[in-house]
């Protein structure tokens, strides 16, 4: 239990991070110069924090917090210089969710 509890907060503290670091534009540009990179991004992070949090939830919290919290984030940034507001790195998490979800549930043994 304590292992997983450090794995879930690192991993909050990684999206926290990377959150941050993007709206202050710490980011370097050329992370992202191969195609779907942040697509990836979206759907590892989201994805694999649902897994985390379904032990510590359930399956249908597991769901439901992190893509409330994508939401969120994703129109927040249309409000940043930096950002911009993409549905389809919404569509990158919610896909992200749903297989680490399957996988959690053990659909693909």
């Amino acid at each position: 239990m304590a292992r997983s509890r450090f794995l879930l907060f690192s991993h909050l503290a990684l999206i926290a991070g990377a959150t941050l670091a993007a709206y202050l534009d710490l980011i370097p540009h050329g992370i992202f110069q191969y195609r779907y990179a942040d697509k990836a991004a979206h759907f590892l992070l989201f994805g694999f924090l649902s897994f985390l949090l379904r032990g510590w939830i359930g399956w249908r919290m597991a769901i439901f917090v992190p893509l409330l919290g994508a939401g969120i984030e994703e129109l927040a940034q249309s409000a940043s210089p930096h950002r911009t507001c993409d549905i389809w790195d919404y569509a990158a998490d919610v896909a992200g969710v749903l297989f680490f979800q399957a996988v959690a549930s053990g659909r693909f043994r």
